[in-house]
């Protein structure tokens, strides 16, 4: 006879584990769905996070072109201001109008 009560015992407790398992996979499957969710949105911010950077990066180097050829142009100022003051016997200008 204590072999009849165990049977029922012994298969309440398989389908007891079973639906623990059961469980567990779900838990873990929805673990898995968030943590997905997270890496995605890790990711886009790492996205965002580049091309706002690329965008100042492009920014920045217009930014220097332009101060090159400001740079440039006064160069070439200060050459030719220099050049007409070598030009001239007392150190002063030449005036082109005159």
């Amino acid at each position: 006879m204590s072999q009849r009560r165990r049977q029922p015992w012994g298969s309440d407790w398989k389908k007891l584990q079973e639906d623990h398992n059961e469980r567990v996979q779900k838990i873990k499957k929805r673990i898995a769905a968030k943590k997905g969710a997270v890496n995605r949105k890790m990711a886009e911010d790492r996205a965002d996070d580049a091309e706002e950077y690329a965008r100042d990066s492009i920014y920045f180097a217009s930014m220097a072109i332009d101060n090159a050829e400001v740079a440039s142009l006064e160069a070439i100022e200060a050459r030719a201001h220099a050049e007409s003051l070598a030009l001239s016997p007392s150190g002063t200008p030449k005036n082109p109008s005159a």
